[in-house]
């Protein structure tokens, strides 16, 4: 097989293998860099931080942005590297990094499918298959994922970028800059679905400091608004999933979108690398050649 078609596969292996069941976020390597400062752009995977990183995969990737005061630039990257993408700052702000894929196909046992309902607070699912007949049977999915990132670049307000939707699928939008917080105080965010507020989802919060597990959960109200406490400095990420019915006549049952949220509370031990063990900056290249797209 030729040798870009086995990254290839390897690629879609790995982030097929890890799609039910874990957490995909936007990890930038630092929340707070300097003006002017290199950074890589991790996309990660898990149950929770730290994750481990997945490389860039040009067969899922639909969008990867960063959306500054200024406007908004592509990602740049290497195929098959990580971090998957690199950016350089050049003005001050809060920043949102986004990242969207293309669907994926996998296929649960009904006993793992109907689990990985339950985590996600999708018993309405659950439901809908006991009334189709469908509780004892397998499920096909189709998953897509869409990811955002604030990093704040000094302290600056200018256009507030952070609280406008970027047109995800499903995203989530913070009521207030998480940058002006501190540790104790509660936050409240919008789930969009293609531009309208969902209610009733689940949601669910994590910070870097959490005991693997420890998540606060809420579902949102008629508002598609969920209140937590940011207890502690730090990256938190956020995350949410909608299912749907696919329509009749496709090769799916079920359509999934898995929406995340990565930022950081400012506290006096936040300044630098975003949280061990993510790494430290990585050195961005200054005209970083692609690898050859697979064929």
């Amino acid at each position: 097989m030729h040798k870009h078609k086995i990254i290839a596969l390897a690629l879609l292996l790995l982030s097929c293998g890890s799609a039910a069941a874990h957490e995909f976020w936007i990890q930038p390597a630092q929340f707070r860099p300097d003006n002017g400062a290199a950074l890589g752009v991790q996309l990660r995977v898990g149950d929770g931080f730290p994750g481990e990183p997945r490389p860039r995969d040009p067969n899922r990737l639909v969008r990867f942005v960063a959306i500054s005061p200024d406007g908004t630039q592509d990602l740049p990257g290497i195929d098959g590297r990580d971090p998957a993408g690199l950016l350089r700052l050049k003005t001050v702000g809060v920043h949102v990094l986004a990242y969207e894929s293309s669907a994926s196909v996998i296929e649960l046992e009904a006993e793992k499918f109907e689990s990985y309902l339950k985590d996600e607070g999708l018993e309405a699912i659950i439901e809908q298959r006991a009334t189709l007949g469908e509780s004892a049977a397998s499920a096909k999915e189709a998953f897509s994922r869409c990811a955002k990132s604030l990093i704040c670049c000094e302290r600056s307000n200018a256009a507030e970028v952070w609280k406008k939707p970027v047109g995800l699928k499903l995203e989530l939008i913070p009521d207030a800059d998480p940058y002006a917080s501190t540790p104790g105080d509660k936050a409240s965010f919008v789930l969009l679905a293609d531009g309208k507020p969902v209610e009733g989802a689940l949601v669910r919060g994590a910070s870097s400091k959490a005991k693997p597990g420890e998540w606060q959960k809420a579902r949102t109200d008629k508002d598609g608004r969920v209140t937590f406490t940011l207890a502690e400095s730090g990256p938190w990420l956020l995350s949410s999933v909608r299912m749907e019915r696919a329509a009749a006549g496709e090769d799916v049952q079920w359509k999934s979108t898995w929406a995340s949220l990565t930022f950081e509370v400012p506290g006096p031990d936040t300044k630098g690398p975003a949280g061990q063990p993510v790494p430290a900056p990585v050195p961005v290249p200054a005209t970083p050649k692609p690898a050859p797209s697979p064929q």
